[in-house]
């Protein structure tokens, strides 16, 4: 028994009334009773009193979900899960026990979220924690300090954290003058590595990693461009949400979330295998941006680059997404040059890519260079491709903001008749 602990306050009293019945009623076939009281329940006492703060009910259950989720990162407690933690049980394997631990922790978000009767307050606060223990700052370039600011834990608390979450959904929905912020991070194609020789050398234990990895990678896209089309989900493990009534697009971003954060815990250990593994440094990175994790994405992007010859003609696809991956990164850091010189070094390898032309031209509207705009439009004119609808808003922005340039105004026209209808 833990002496710091004061027994004979009405406060403990309390507080250890509480605890046990958060035992009873959540976490009973997790842990003994004996180690939820020593190991969980005296610690979660001496935090409050240390505090000195008023406690409430949710408060304390929140902080007896983290507490638990803490003391089962153990591995003694690590002992039943799916298939996929075999790929994992290797020496090389340094993360082993947090990535059997999240994979069991994001099947039991997974599972609140497709329930129809998890409530929208429930959903926002969970993200809150979320979003705290993974020290996330954005996710699909919307920030989200807003989540990790303190909130009591009263009904009054819980319904300024909805509006919060509300407020993230409507941003994240926004169109600015640069376009739809969400288009930046729906993915046209997805690289696959089931044919790449370097995969198919690795043991199988690494490329059931892999495939686990890209697995969760493929339902974050799905998910992801379900924000802007629901039926995206038809035929998918989600597909229940397409029948549930009310708003069911925070179930969507959280869903979208707890898929990038688990795989990129499994890129990040294929990486630790073979440093040299372009598909999985590119991968990983692909999702690292998607949470906002830029500095570490823009570092696994370069080295992705350096595992490829320039020279190898099979490799140019490859060097084009992933100077493309970068350029988009730069621009979000607002580092414009940067982001030009690899929307250039891209358009070397895809000359007819309207993605990339689209890129730069963002990129000189940004510095507002009036003769690289107009050199831009020519081009994008003269490729006399059918234009992607997502464009329109950022060519009309063009027209009207550049309207007393002819040549600009006139390239925007034309661009304008190119959409598809």
């Amino acid at each position: 028994m833990n002496t710091q602990v004061q027994h004979t306050t009405n406060l403990y009293h309390r507080l250890y009334t509480m605890g046990m019945d958060i035992y009873q009623q959540r976490h009973q076939s997790k842990l003994s009773k004996d180690d939820f009281v020593d190991h969980v329940l005296h610690k979660m006492i001496e935090e409050v009193l240390s505090k000195g703060e008023e406690i409430h009910s949710q408060h304390f259950i929140n902080l007896a979900y983290w507490r638990v989720i803490d003391f089962l990162k153990q591995p003694q407690y690590l002992a039943e899960w799916d298939d996929r933690v075999d790929v994992i049980d290797d020496s090389r394997a340094t993360h082993a026990i947090d990535l059997k631990f999240y994979s069991s922790l994001f099947r039991q978000l997974e599972k609140m979220l497709l329930d129809a009767n998890t409530k929208e307050k429930t959903i926002a606060v969970k993200l809150m924690y979320v979003v705290k223990e993974y020290g996330l700052t954005k996710f699909l370039g919307v920030k989200l300090e807003d989540f990790t600011e303190k909130i009591p834990s009263t009904r009054q608390g819980k319904e300024h954290h909805v509006k919060k979450f509300k407020h993230y959904l409507s941003e994240l929905q926004f169109n600015n003058r640069m376009g739809n912020t969400l288009d930046e991070f729906l993915p046209q194609e997805i690289l696959d590595f089931s044919k790449d020789a370097q995969y198919l050398a690795l043991d199988s234990k690494v490329k059931k990693l892999q495939y686990y990895a890209t697995e969760r990678k493929r339902d974050a896209i799905r998910l992801t461009k379900s924000l802007k089309n629901i039926s995206e989900l038809e035929n998918s493990r989600f597909s229940s949400l397409l029948n549930m009534k009310g708003n069911v697009l925070p179930r969507q971003l959280f869903l979208a979330l707890i898929q990038y954060l688990e795989a990129s815990f499994y890129y990040r250990e294929v990486c630790t295998w073979d440093v040299g593994f372009f598909i999985s440094k590119y991968n990983y990175a692909f999702c690292q941006k998607r949470l906002g994790q830029y500095k570490s994405a823009k570092q696994n992007y370069l080295d992705a680059l350096h595992c490829l010859d320039e020279n190898k003609t099979s490799n140019h696809k490859k060097i084009a997404l992933t100077s493309e991956a970068l350029a988009e990164l730069f621009f979000l850091e607002k580092d414009i040059q940067s982001a030009i010189s690899y929307f250039q070094k891209a358009r070397v390898f895809h000359p007819h890519d309207l993605d990339l032309h689209f890129g730069l031209l963002k990129c000189n509207i940004e510095i507002n260079d009036i003769s690289e705009i107009e050199k831009g439009m020519t081009q994008i004119v003269d490729l006399g491709k059918e234009i992607p609808n997502p464009f329109k808003k950022l060519v009309s922005n063009i027209k009207e903001e550049y309207s007393k340039y002819p040549i600009i105004k006139d390239r925007a026209m034309d661009i304008l008749a190119m959409i598809q209808k």
